[in-house]
């Protein structure tokens, strides 16, 4: 049977383009835990059942003409659970699974390998985000337990909502709401070593990893609630104050990752984001929280306008490195339940971004407490001043509220 054909979504062609020019180091590694029997083969057929029910994982990539289509194919198949040796790392698994690299054109860009109790799961980011991984273990522990029962697995099919259009009225509002926001921003200092966009999706990543005490968390919740701004806005304000400590900068843009899913689309596996460019003015002065506040909050009621379209509308020229923002903020806080599985139970366990997505990173675990690292490509001139930044960063979270 020929696959159905459709256009791609604006998400979905800024990863093949990234793909393009950085082959295999757009994908996302997926680590469940299985507390538990496990059993090989009920797990294959639960993996068969989670790509038969999900379009995404059963999608391709091609251009026709100059567009870019996906094409979803029918086939259930796959994918191949390998069994890895006890020694491999985590920082390993991705390698070993895409000996043979994931088929952008074929659809075969899901990978799954198993080490005891540990089910790592390896996807092209192109049909995966942050809240499929829940989506993922979720399916995957309900197909478990159907195929340990009675030895096959199914989840029914899902299908997928279209991609929102925007109205030509609304577009121009945004494209010039964009354009006066961000005119004249500023790039955030390279610290001596400015990175291209190919040295960001080909260079080797450093990172430092960052956690809170115990109870922290709730802490910061409390204040934030009595502020009367997101916990994002402090992960935010935190991030840009330390950066403009340690790199000197009053003035500059933030890109955040948010999710982007159409209504009803919250059991779906795909990849629903957008990034947002934040400008930042005087975080580290007074009242730098409180104007935080504000930019998040005037970047999220004008969020429609995908990125691509922001750089088109604001022109910021032939620049080197990433446009209009060259720090990006990842917060999760989303909840990592445990699923039943019967005689088992599967829970997400948190794995650090793979490959470059800005000349420095943070990401923000908010769960039972605060964690997460810094990232910088190794060639960047952030590379060596993540420990200072992450210093910088609890600082300014230990101050909150405090005398």
């Amino acid at each position: 049977m020929s696959p159905r054909t459709e256009p791609a979504s604006t998400c979905e062609r800024r990863f093949w383009f990234a793909e393009q020019i950085g082959a295999g180091t757009r994908s996302v590694l997926l680590h469940i835990e299985i507390d538990g029997l496990v059993d090989e083969v009920a797990l294959a057929e639960a993996l068969r059942a989670v790509r038969a029910r999900h379009e995404a994982l059963r999608t391709g990539f091609a251009l026709r003409g100059t567009a870019l289509v996906r094409e979803v194919h029918a086939d259930p198949g796959g994918p191949e659970l390998v069994l890895l040796p006890p020694d491999v790392g985590l920082a390993d698994v991705p390698r070993v699974l895409t000996v043979v690299p994931l088929d952008l054109a074929g659809g075969s860009l899901i990978r799954a390998g198993l080490r005891g109790g540990d089910l790592f799961v390896v996807v092209h980011h192109i049909v995966f985000d942050g809240l499929s991984g829940q989506v993922f273990t979720k399916d995957l522990a309900a197909a478990y337990r159907q195929a340990l029962d009675t030895g096959r697995a199914d989840l029914g099919v899902s299908g997928r909502r279209p991609e929102p259009v925007i109205a030509a009225p609304r577009r121009a509002v945004l494209e010039r709401h964009w354009r006066a926001r961000l005119d004249g921003v500023p790039e955030l200092p390279d610290l001596g070593a400015p990175t291209t966009l190919r040295e960001l999706t080909r260079g080797t990543v450093v990172e430092h990893g960052w956690s809170r005490p115990a109870g922290e968390a709730g802490r910061l919740r409390a204040y934030a609630r009595e502020a009367g701004i997101s916990v994002f806005t402090l992960a935010l304000w935190a991030f840009a104050s330390a950066l403009g400590e340690v790199g000197g900068a009053d003035d500059f843009c933030v890109g955040t990752v948010f999710a982007d899913r159409p209504p009803g689309a919250d059991h779906e596996i795909g990849c629903m984001i957008n990034m947002l460019p934040i400008r930042i003015v005087g975080a580290g002065r007074d009242g730098g929280l409180a104007r935080a506040w504000e930019s998040a909050v005037d970047a999220l009621t004008h969020s429609e306008l995908p990125i691509e379209d922001i750089v088109a509308a604001c022109a910021p020229g032939n620049r080197r490195r990433m446009p209009l923002y060259q720090a990006t903020l990842l917060y999760q806080s989303w909840p990592r339940v445990d699923h039943d599985a019967g005689p088992a139970r599967l829970r997400s366990r948190p794995v650090s971004p793979r490959g470059g997505y800005a000349e420095v990173l943070l990401e923000v675990r908010d769960d039972e407490r605060w964690h997460g690292v810094f990232q910088a490509p190794e060639r960047a001139g952030w590379a060596n001043r993540l420990d200072a930044l992450s210093t910088a960063f609890s600082a300014r979270l230990d101050g909150l509220g405090r005398p």
